[in-house]
C-alpha cells in the first residue's frame, strides 16, 4: 500500500541530499516519459522496497511529485491504495541538469492523454529492437538544422502535425520509423471542426506522407508509417478513414485503457489489406525502395 499523503509536494523540502543512483535514475526516467506510475518504474528498475524508499525521499524533497491537478480530478484518477502516477518537479530537474541533458518529445497534452502516451513510449522503448527516439532523430546528421533549432522540433507546419510520439527501430540491418497518434476513445472519427478529427488527422498525414515532408522535415529517407493506437474496442471506423493510396503506411490497434509495464504493442496492428506488426515490417513484409538506408549510417 502506498500512502497518498506520502507524496503531497506542500509544505517546505524535508529532503536535501538527494543524488544517489537510484535517485537519478528515477529522474531521468520522469524527464523522458512525462508521467509515470509508480507500477512503471518498479518495472523499470527492479528492487521494490529500495526504489520505493528512493520515491517517498524524494517526493518529501519535492523532487517529484503528483501531478498537478485540480484536487478533485487528483483524487479520481490517483486512487488510494493503488499505484500513484509521479511527475519530475522543478528541483527534480534542477538536479537532473547536473547529469546532462534528456531530450524528449513531450506535448501539452491533457492529463490522461499524457499518461495512456508516456505508458506508450515506456513500452515501445522497450521492444527487442534498438529503438531510436528523439534525441537520435535530432542528432542525426540528415535532419535539418532548422529541425533540430527549432522550440519545437517534433511539430510539422505544412500540413500541421504534431505526431503524439515518433520513434524508429532497427534490427541491424533495416529501420523503420513510425509516428504513433494515441486516441483515448474521446476524438470524434469525424467532425464538423475540421481540425479537431480523426479523418482530418489521415487527411493530414496523407498529404505530409504525399509531398515528402518527412525528408525536409526530419532528414528521413524512407517513408515513416503511421500507427494509431485506441482504446476503441473496435478500429474499424478509424481504419476505414485509411487512403487506398499509400495504405501500406497506415495501421490501428485497439489497446487497453490501463496499460501494464509488461504489455506488448507489437501485437498485429490492423490496415486496410490485413494485419501486420513491428517485427515483420522490421524485416521487410512491405517491399520498400531504399529501406535498408539507416539513420546515422
Amino acid at each position: 500500500m502506498e500512502r497518498h499523503s506520502a507524496y503531497k509536494t506542500i509544505g517546505k523540502p524535508t529532503y536535501e541530499t538527494a543524488g544517489n543512483e537510484r535517485e537519478i535514475a528515477i529522474l531521468k526516467l520522469l524527464a523522458r516519459y512525462d508521467l509515470l506510475p509508480s507500477s512503471f518504474i518498479y518495472h523499470a528498475l527492479g528492487k521494490y522496497q529500495g526504489t520505493r524508499k528512493a520515491l517517498t525521499l524524494l517526493a518529501k524533497g519535492h523532487y517529484i511529485g503528483l501531478p498537478d491537478l485540480p484536487k478533485e480530478e487528483k483524487l479520481a484518477y490517483i486512487p488510494r491504495n493503488a499505484f500513484y502516477v509521479f511527475e519530475l518537479k522543478p528541483r527534480g530537474r534542477m538536479l537532473l541538469a547536473k547529469h546532462g541533458d534528456i531530450v524528449t518529445q513531450g506535448g501539452n497534452d491533457h492529463f490522461k492523454h499524457r499518461l495512456l502516451r508516456s505508458e506508450i513510449e515506456f513500452l515501445l522503448d522497450r521492444t527487442p529492437f534498438e529503438v531510436k527516439g528523439p534525441e537520435h532523430i535530432l542528432a542525426d546528421d540528415r535532419c535539418p538544422e532548422g529541425t533540430k533549432d527549432a522550440s519545437y522540433p517534433f511539430r510539422i507546419e505544412r500540413p500541421k502535425l504534431e505526431p503524439d510520439i515518433t520513434r524508429g527501430f532497427s534490427n541491424g540491418s533495416r529501420t523503420i520509423f513510425l509516428h504513433i497518434e494515441v486516441d483515448r476513445g474521446t476524438e470524434p472519427v469525424i467532425s464538423q471542426n475540421a481540425r479537431q478529427s480523426l479523418k482530418s488527422k489521415v487527411e493530414r498525414y496523407s498529404e505530409y506522407l504525399r509531398t515528402e515532408t518527412y525528408k525536409t522535415h526530419f532528414g528521413f529517407q524512407v517513408a515513416p508509417s503511421v500507427l494509431f493506437l485506441t482504446t476503441r474496442p473496435d478500429t474499424k471506423s478509424l481504419i476505414d478513414l485509411f487512403p487506398e493510396k499509400g495504405k501500406t503506411r497506415f495501421y490501428a490497434a485497439s489497446i487497453p485503457p490501463k496499460l501494464l509495464p509488461t504489455d506488448n504493442l507489437i501485437v498485429p496492428w490492423q490496415g486496410k489489406d490485413g494485419t501486420l506488426n513491428l517485427m515483420e515490417l522490421l524485416h521487410g513484409r512491405i517491399e520498400e525502395t531504399g529501406a535498408r538506408e539507416r539513420i546515422g549510417a
